[in-house]
C-alpha cells in the first residue's frame, strides 16, 4: 500500500514538474516575444542619437559608436530678481497703452494660425556636444552631426506659409505682412529663445594685442565675440536666421512672457539684429549673453546684471512658446 502510494505521488509529482516546465518555457517564449517587439518597434521609430529633453544644464559629448557621456552640468544660477540691473529696460513701461494692446493682437493672430506638423532629428558623429538649458530642453549642437527634418515640404517658392509649425525638438509660429494696432509688420516669429556666447576660444594678447577694434581685424578666432561682419557684439545683440528675411543691424521689437522672467512680468526690447543662428537652430532667437565678458579669457565683469528678469548662464533660455518678435521695414 506504502508503494502504490509513493508512485502515485512521484507520478504527480513528475506530472506538476512537467506542467511548471511547460509554464516557465511559454513564459519565456512571450517575454522574449515581447523584447522582440519592443526592439523592434524602437528600430522602427527612433531617430538620431541626440536626446530632446535631458539633464537641465548639462552637456553632452558624443563618442565614436554615437554614444554620448556627460561632460559637464552647470551649477544652479543665482534666484534673477533683484540681484543686479535690469539692462535696456522695458517699453511697456514707457507706453503701456499701445504695447499691451499690441502685444495682446499678435498673440490672437498666433493662436488662430494653421497647424502644421514635421518631423526633424540629429545624428551627432564624434566629439560633438549637446547642450540642454535649464528646464532640460534641448539647446543646441556643436561639432560634427547631421541634420534631418521634413519641414522644407511645406516650403512654396523657398518660404514657409504662415503658420503654426509642430516639430520633434522645436515648435514655432510664423506671420508675414499685417498691420497691427496700426503697426505694419513685416515679419514676426513666436517660439522659443536661447541665448549665445558660451564659445570663448581665448585669444593669445600678446600676438594680437589690437584686436579689440570694431570691426575685428581677420586672424584670431574669435567664436561669440562676433558677429556676421565681423562685427563686435554687444548687449542687446541677437541673431536670427537667414530664412528670417531680416536685414543686418535692424531693429526688431522682442517681447518674452511673464513666465521666462522670473517674477518681472512681460517685458519687451527693442534689439538689434547683427549675427545669423543656423537655419538647424529649435529656437526662433538667439540673445547674445548681457554679463559683459572681458574680451581676451571671457571673464564676466557684470555676472549679476539681467535682462528679460534673468541672469546670464551658458543655458539660459527662454522656452514660452508665446515669446515673440516683430520686425517692420518702416
Amino acid at each position: 500500500m506504502k508503494t502504490e502510494r509513493k508512485d502515485s505521488n512521484e507520478k504527480i509529482t513528475k506530472t506538476l514538474s512537467f506542467i511548471m516546465a511547460v509554464m516557465i518555457v511559454l513564459s519565456v517564449s512571450a517575454l522574449s516575444v515581447t523584447a522582440a517587439a519592443i526592439s523592434s518597434d524602437v528600430e522602427e521609430t527612433a531617430k538620431g542619437n541626440v536626446p530632446v529633453t535631458y539633464i537641465p544644464g548639462s552637456e553632452i559629448t558624443f563618442g565614436a559608436d554615437g554614444d554620448f557621456e556627460i561632460t559637464h552640468i552647470a551649477d544652479p544660477a543665482p534666484i534673477s530678481q533683484n540681484v543686479g540691473q535690469e539692462i535696456g529696460g522695458n517699453l511697456l513701461d514707457e507706453n503701456p497703452e499701445f504695447y499691451k494692446s499690441f502685444n495682446k493682437a499678435m498673440h490672437e493672430r498666433f493662436e488662430n494660425l494653421p497647424v502644421y506638423e514635421y518631423e526633424d532629428y540629429y545624428i551627432a558623429h564624434e566629439g560633438a556636444v549637446a547642450l540642454y538649458d535649464d528646464a532640460g530642453d534641448f539647446i543646441r549642437v556643436r561639432g560634427d552631426y547631421e541634420y534631418h527634418s521634413t519641414l522644407d515640404e511645406y516650403r512654396i517658392d523657398g518660404s514657409l506659409p504662415d503658420g503654426r509649425y509642430v516639430g520633434t525638438y522645436s515648435e514655432f509660429s510664423q506671420i508675414s505682412n499685417l498691420s497691427v494696432n496700426g503697426r505694419t509688420v513685416s515679419k514676426s516669429e513666436s517660439g522659443k529663445f536661447t541665448t549665445f556666447g558660451d564659445y570663448w576660444p581665448v585669444i593669445d594678447s600678446s600676438r594680437w594685442p589690437n584686436c579689440n577694434t570694431d570691426p575685428v581685424p581677420n586672424g584670431p578666432t574669435y567664436g561669440d565675440r562676433i558677429g556676421t561682419q565681423n562685427n563686435k557684439l554687444y548687449v542687446g545683440d541677437v541673431a536670427l536666421k537667414k530664412e528670417s528675411g531680416v536685414p543686418y543691424d535692424s531693429k526688431i521689437t522682442v517681447t518674452v512672457q511673464a513666465a521666462d522672467t522670473a517674477g518681472s512680468g512681460v517685458i519687451t526690447k527693442e534689439m538689434r539684429v547683427r549675427d545669423t543662428m543656423s537655419s538647424r537652430a529649435d529656437s526662433v532667437l538667439d540673445i547674445w549673453r548681457w554679463d559683459s565678458p572681458e574680451w581676451f579669457e571671457g571673464t564676466p565683469q557684470r555676472p549679476n546684471d539681467i535682462y528679460f528678469g534673468q541672469t546670464y548662464a551658458t543655458w539660459r533660455s527662454f522656452t514660452n512658446k508665446d515669446n515673440f518678435w516683430t520686425y517692420s521695414e518702416t
